[in-house]
């Protein structure tokens, strides 16, 4: 795909409204969507359970947290 985005960033508020459906529309147009799970809010907390289950469950997303997250962008350097 000359031209494509090779990187991209979004961030929302609630997983179960926002942030796990643009997970998934991001997977579908081939893009690996990184999830930090603890900074993720939540409408529901029921409902946002049962998003993060999805997620980690079909496997298109990375899901991390911020320390992980924080962590690999270190080893980035260079």
């Amino acid at each position: 795909m000359a031209g494509a985005a090779r990187d991209a960033m979004g961030w929302g508020f609630a997983l179960e409204i926002g942030i796990e459906p643009t997970a998934r529309h991001a997977a579908d147009l081939g893009i690996i969507p990184v999830v930090i799970e603890d900074t993720c809010g939540a409408g529901h907390a029921d409902a946002a359970q049962r998003s993060s289950e999805a997620l980690h469950f079909a496997g298109d997303a990375i899901m991390t947290d911020t320390e992980a997250f924080c962590a690999a962008l270190g080893k980035r350097g260079g």
